[in-house]
């Protein structure tokens, strides 16, 4: 199979009470948004605080025309051994998973070496389950919820925040391929499927083509056409949320010709190219670097140029911060220099009482401007990139799903 699905799929379970069998001692470590329980080292702990709250702010971010706010700390559960896991109510075949009972729930994973980029898969995904579950409402329908879920996460963690919307090629070449073998389910069953149905199919081999289908329809409401839907996709789970029944929801906000917008979705896909996600990995570039400035800023260095600000990161005089929050890896700082050195031409702008800018103009003229906002409330919004081609207006890098520019937080930060 050339898609980039893991196949051992990450489940959305029953909350299942754990057996009274000794298990490995968990530290608690409270962080903005979740409570993090682990038996992990602290190298693992402290990216776990970084990264899952700066996830939970995109997950907001990205729905808050349809979602509540974050009043509680969610309970997250990190384990290092498998058998820990399973034994505390994780199914057999998986990695990571969201139980729940009730408007209770909590997250759950395995942390082994050499895995590590498959958690943060795992914890992306199956997050934002917990998040919809607790914020959005019970009553997704299935292929919105994994649909979303999967959406998030293969986002690309820059630090501060999380760039959505990428297509990895091994991806785009499986789904142009159901589509031309017309191996996929219709938009009907799609959209009518339960929690049941999807739950059937999963050990079969149709449970792949669900989940990469699921993820391909949000992609396309998101993203398609310049985001021509994404209101009216947030305005149907909106909807949803108030128990409004799907096929009205559908037709009052995104049409009531299915097969017509089915067609649509073919056509757009089949017209993408391989290398369609590019702006988003510069992207990701240029904030990755941004979070490492802003960082740099903490730590009080100060840098008249970029070739000032790419020296010290090479020869690591931006260190890792004590603090659990704001932490990030070295060696990502170092992947994220050499990589820049490839795309273009950087500057760096640090004015007197304004925020720093660093802008990359790359080889085909297109500009990359990362703003680092020190007082932002939210920590995914501290690093903010604006893309403009070289004959166009500048734009956003991203948008809301809702379209809508609140800026408002998520709610109380639990303390």
């Amino acid at each position: 199979m050339a898609d980039s699905m893991p196949r051992i799929l990450i489940a959305l379970c029953a909350f299942v009470v754990p057996a009274a069998a000794q298990q490995r001692q968990q530290v608690q470590y409270p962080t903005p948004y979740y409570i993090i329980s682990t038996d992990a080292d602290m190298d693992v702990v402290r990216e776990l605080a970084v990264r899952v709250t700066a996830v939970a702010e995109v997950y907001y971010e990205r729905t808050k025309s349809f979602a509540g706010v974050i009043r509680t700390r969610f309970p997250l559960y990190v384990y290092t051994n498998a058998a820990d896991y399973h034994e505390a109510g994780g199914p057999e075949g998986s990695a990571g998973c969201y139980s729940h009972r009730g408007r209770s729930g909590r997250l759950m994973a395995i942390a082994q070496p050499g895995r590590e980029k498959f958690l943060w898969h795992v914890l992306q995904h199956e997050g934002f389950h917990q998040f919809a579950h607790m914020v959005i409402t019970e009553h997704l329908p299935i292929w919105v919820n994994e649909g979303m879920a999967e959406y998030f996460g293969i986002g690309i963690w820059t630090g501060d925040g999380l760039v959505t919307g990428v297509v990895p090629p091994d991806r785009l070449k499986t789904i142009q391929r159901l589509i031309q073998d017309k191996s996929l389910l219709s938009f009907e069953q799609m959209l009518s499927m339960s929690r049941e149905q999807w739950n059937a199919a999963i050990g079969g081999d149709s449970a792949w083509r669900n989940y990469i289908q699921a993820w391909s329809m949000v992609q396309f409401l998101v993203h398609a056409d310049d985001g021509q839907y994404q209101k009216a996709f947030g305005n149907f789970i909106c909807d949803l949320a108030h128990r409004v029944n799907w096929k009205t929801a559908w037709s009052n906000r995104i049409g009531h010709d299915i097969e017509g917008f089915e067609k649509r979705y073919a056509e757009w896909w089949l017209a993408q190219s391989e290398d369609c996600s590019r702006d988003l990995h510069v992207q990701a570039t240029v904030q990755t670097l941004g979070s490492y400035l802003r960082r740099a800023k903490l730590q009080r260095l100060k840098f008249q140029t970029a070739s000032d600000f790419f020296a010290a990161a090479r020869e690591g005089r931006i260190k890792p911060l004590d603090d659990i929050n704001e932490w990030l890896p070295a060696d990502m700082l170092l992947e994220c220099t050499s990589a820049a050195m490839l795309l273009g031409k950087w500057s760096l702008e640090a004015p007197r009482g304004k925020p720093t800018t660093l802008t990359l103009t790359t080889h085909d003229g297109k500009t990359y401007c990362a703003t680092i906002a020190m007082q932002s409330k939210l920590r995914c919004n501290r690093v903010l990139v604006q893309c403009s081609n070289a004959s166009g207006p500048e734009k956003s890098s991203d948008k809301s799903t809702s379209g809508t520019t609140d800026s408002s937080r998520p709610g109380r930060q639990a303390r």
